[in-house]
């Protein structure tokens, strides 16, 4: 009798551990196409925008322009 006990909790467990949370795979967005603003003088390089991932979700940094110094 101790036998089919321990094997009912066995398959018990066995069917319980699959309802445990499960993992969720977040691909990342497509690139937002948009058109480069004038450069605003000699010298500026443009950094592209890029998806972000930030508290869950990804969310779009836009791109700018910069100074080759404080890229």
């Amino acid at each position: 009798m101790k036998t089919y006990i321990i094997i009912a909790a066995f398959i018990c467990g066995l069917s319980l551990s699959s309802c445990g949370p499960t993992q969720v795979v977040a691909s990342r967005p497509a690139d937002v196409i948009y058109t480069r603003p004038p450069a605003p003088g000699e010298g500026y390089i443009w950094i592209n925008g890029d998806w972000y991932w930030n508290g869950g979700r990804y969310e779009w940094r836009e791109g700018r322009w910069a100074r080759p110094d404080m890229a």
